[in-house]
């Protein structure tokens, strides 16, 4: 039996040490995106006080976020950094786990929560059933 030659390395010059993969998924995240969603969106911590109640499928469209072949699946990246800005995925009253967020920005007012111009007419509850 003949054994094949070991190649020993003993001059730091021969070892060439392997180029770093770029990730592909960092291509289709957007660092911008999130922020975005930070500024526009605050976590709340009840569904019952949410304005908008995200799914994955509603996180996917919003950023962007399908997974393709051979790449991967950006949605994991986008949850975590947005758990890093306080958003953290909780099960739904339906199940399914989701974002519970109300809208906040400075230039819109909510109009859930904001009371009618002295213009404006009230409206009634029987008018909002």
């Amino acid at each position: 039996m003949s054994k094949k030659p070991s190649r020993d390395y003993d001059d730091e010059e021969d070892r060439i040490p392997p180029e770093p993969k770029p990730d592909p998924l960092q291509e289709l995240f957007d660092p911008k995106l999130v922020e975005s969603f930070a500024n526009n969106y605050i976590p709340v911590d009840s569904e019952n006080i949410a304005t908008s109640v995200m799914t994955r499928g509603m996180i996917r469209d919003y950023f962007g976020a399908y997974a393709m072949d051979r790449i991967g699946d950006p949605i994991h990246r986008y949850i975590k950094e947005l758990s890093a800005h306080g958003f953290i995925l909780r099960p739904s009253l339906c199940g399914e786990m989701a974002l519970f967020v109300r809208y906040h920005s400075k230039d819109v007012k909510d109009a859930y929560y904001s009371q009618p111009d002295s213009d404006d007419e009230e409206y009634t509850e029987e008018e909002c059933d």
